[in-house]
Formats: structure tokens, sequence, C-alpha cells
């Protein structure tokens, strides 16, 4: 039975893709039609796809990692250091003595025992009431020097003087007197080479003077 042209025209129409020749392009709306129905069609692509990963990413700060040190164990080997080199710092050590300090001690003691030899023998008081002021002098001209170079309130009280015995007898006295001024000259005179010029001019007229006394007490 043939089918009148009329109806034919009409299936052709509705049968998808009817009527367009093989080759000829689908127009863009059934083309996105089509997209959409593809599985995973519009769905974005990680940027990172195919990227090697960092092995150490999604790792937690502080869990180690195998060859690299965390963070808390930097902190804490920094603070055992900080700590380590506290103890080992101890207090600074005092300053050295002054090398006058020495002289200026020996001149009070032989001011003072030649104060108590003239108040213990009149005799002798003459040359050891001289003694007695220049040493006393010394003890002066030295003490300023020291508090000069070294300007602390504790300078003054750091020379000291022993309890002063004066012999009886008026030979042994004598030779007590002979006996300090003849070590403060040498004292003086063995330190005047290792002294600043200002210094070894001070010192040196200290050993001239005691070895001028030495003169007269023999």
């Amino acid at each position: 039975m043939e089918v009148p042209a009329r109806e034919a025209g009409a299936a052709q129409r509705h049968r998808p893709g009817a009527g367009v020749p093989q080759g000829t392009a689908v127009p863009a709306r059934e083309a996105g039609t089509a997209r959409r129905a593809r599985p995973g069609a519009g769905v974005p692509q990680d940027p990172g796809a195919g990227v090697p990963q960092d092995p150490g990413a999604g790792v937690p700060q502080d869990t180690a990692v195998p060859g690299q040190p965390t963070r808390r164990r930097v902190l804490a080997g920094s603070l055992a250091t900080a700590l380590m080199a506290g103890c080992s710092t101890g207090p600074d050590a005092p300053p050295a003595p002054d090398p006058l300090q020495a002289l200026w001690s020996a001149a009070l003691a032989d001011a003072a025992l030649a104060d108590a030899a003239a108040a213990a023998h009149p005799d002798l008081a003459p040359s050891a009431g001289a003694l007695a002021a220049d040493r006393r002098a010394h003890a002066e001209s030295i003490a300023a020097e020291v508090q000069r170079a070294t300007p602390s309130p504790s300078a003054s009280s750091t020379a000291t003087l022993a309890a002063v015995v004066v012999p009886t007898d008026r030979a042994p006295a004598a030779g007590a007197l002979a006996d300090a001024t003849r070590a403060a000259q040498a004292q003086a005179a063995a330190l005047v080479t290792s002294l600043p010029r200002y210094r070894a001019g001070l010192v040196a007229s200290v050993a001239a003077c005691c070895a001028s006394h030495l003169a007269v007490l023999g």
C-alpha cells in the first residue's frame, strides 16, 4: 500500500535527524544538548591534575618528616643552647689591685711605727719624728694617685694598719725603724721600672727619701 506523499513528509519531519544530510554541522543548540547529556560534561577539571605532589603536603607542622627537623625541635634546641650559655657565664673577675696599694699601706705603717718609737724613746724623737712626717706625706701622695686612677668610695679604706709594737729598749727600737725604712726603699725601687712615667717619678721620690733617712738611722 502506498503512503501518500504528504503523510510521508510528515513522518520524516518527526524522525530525529531526518532530512539532515550526512556531514552537515549540528546547530549549536543541539550540540549543547548533546554535551549536557554526555557523562562528566561541564565538570571543571582539577588544575593540578597530573602535577607531582609535594611529599610534605598535608603533613601537620609539628609532625616529623624523615630527614627534616620539626619547628618544635628547633625551638627546643635553641632554648637549651641559651640556658647552657647562661649557666656557663659567671660573674666578672674583680679588678687587680693597684700596684701602689702596697706602698700606701707600708707608708702608713712606717709612719705609725715612727710615731710610737718617738713617744717610747725620747732620744729617738728627732729622727723618728722626721721619718714619721715624711712617710705620712708619702702615704697621702700615693693615696691620691690610687684614688685618681681608681675612683671608688672604698679606695681609702683598703689600706689598713696592723697593731704597732715598739721594743722597750732603744737599740731594738732604732733597728726596727731602720729595717722598716730599708724595706720601704727596696720596695719602691723595685716598682719604679714597671710604672708609667708619672707614677715612676712619684715612687722614685719615695725611694730616695727613704734612702736619706737610712743614712741617719744607720
